[in-house]
């Protein structure tokens, strides 16, 4: 007895040593049925905004999960996996991802919040476009409201971190992306914003995306200023502001036709809102009568007119200037003027005596 009892002894360690071995290789068979497994899932294809798959090993069974960018990709990757050698079947499966469309996006600000809305295909592009809003000012709050979503045209993000700097221009407004076609709508923070906005809408778009035109409006700025200044060499610089395109090219030709010349104009002036009760008929007689001074300024400050400067060489043409500018005042310009004349003539010699006094 005391001799069999000894040798079941001797089996313990080698059952231990047994059962360390199965586990062992079950372990490294669990391993190598997942690295094949996860290989035959990638046949299913990736791309931005999809599940990717997922495989658990359960002895030689497979669980199987994900999504595919095709019917053909997912048929594929199954059939692959339930040929593996070791793998005796396959729980589950994958879904055939469809795009999202449309495939929209937007951010939006006011005075205190950036608001990111929409879809984007990945993690990496939400969180960029997060960076992107909190650059614009740290007194911004941002709430993220992005979601990810598979279909992105190509260029979606570079596009996004572009639409977002522009975002930064205006003090109020939205940048839209819709598929293929963007926007940029709201208010400038500044008439340089503006400006610059502008030119980025004159650009090529990027390839693949159409920008569509929408409203788009310049600062609101007070108090609104209008000068022109006349040199002695008869050059004229303008600055201040304007209202619109339109009111621009009106000023153009006015400018034009009472300083002609090549070169003679130099316009300094900015898009802005704000401008004051019949602006253009202000402007007008403002130019008119900055022409016929020899040199001086002009100024419209919100409703106030003021010029100054050097009047014509003749005095008789000094005077009726001066009259004139006092006879053109109205309930909306009345000239502050300040115009500076020769002296007048000497009078005439009294006449002679008649020789018989």
């Amino acid at each position: 007895m005391a001799r069999q009892a000894g040798w079941l002894w001797g089996f313990v360690p080698l059952a231990v040593l047994w059962s360390s071995a199965n586990l062992i290789q079950a372990d490294a068979v669990r391993r190598d049925v997942e690295g094949r497994a996860l290989a035959a899932g990638a046949l299913a294809g990736a791309a931005p905004g999809i599940r990717e798959v997922t495989v658990k090993v359960d002895g030689r069974d497979v669980y199987l999960d994900g999504e595919a960018t095709s019917a053909d990709g997912a048929a594929r990757a199954l059939a692959q996996l339930g040929s593996e050698f070791g793998v005796r079947r396959v729980i589950g499966g994958l879904t055939q991802v469809v795009a999202q469309k449309p495939y929209s996006w937007s951010a939006s600000r006011d005075a205190k919040r950036v608001t990111l809305a929409g879809h984007v295909p990945d993690e990496a592009t939400a969180k960029a476009n997060i960076a992107a809003a909190r650059a614009l000012g740290s007194d911004l709050q941002i709430d993220d409201q992005q979601k990810i979503a598979f279909g992105a045209p190509t260029g979606f993000a570079a596009l996004t971190a572009t639409m977002i700097a522009d975002l930064g221009r205006l003090s109020a407004g939205k940048v839209a992306l819709d598929d293929a076609r963007y926007c940029v709508e709201g208010t400038a923070s500044s008439p340089e914003a503006y400006l610059a906005l502008r030119a980025a809408a004159a650009t090529a778009a990027p390839t693949g995306f159409t920008r569509v035109d929408c409203t788009l409006n310049p600062p609101t700025v007070a108090p609104y200023v209008w000068t022109a200044e006349k040199n002695a060499a008869g050059a004229v610089t303008v600055s201040g502001y304007y209202p619109s395109e339109a009111v621009k090219r009106e000023l153009a030709s006015l400018l034009a036709r009472a300083f002609p010349g090549d070169g003679r104009i130099t316009d300094r002036s900015l898009p802005a809102a704000g401008e004051p009760p019949a602006f253009l008929t202000q402007i007008g007689r403002a130019i008119s009568e900055l022409a016929r001074l020899h040199s001086g300024k002009v100024e419209i400050d919100g409703p106030r007119y003021r010029i100054g400067g050097e009047g014509p060489k003749d005095f008789a043409s000094c005077e009726a200037l001066r009259l004139n500018i006092a006879q053109a005042d109205g309930p909306e310009s009345v000239a502050v003027a300040t115009i500076a004349c020769p002296p007048p003539p000497p009078p005439p010699p009294a006449p002679a005596p008649p020789a018989w006094a």
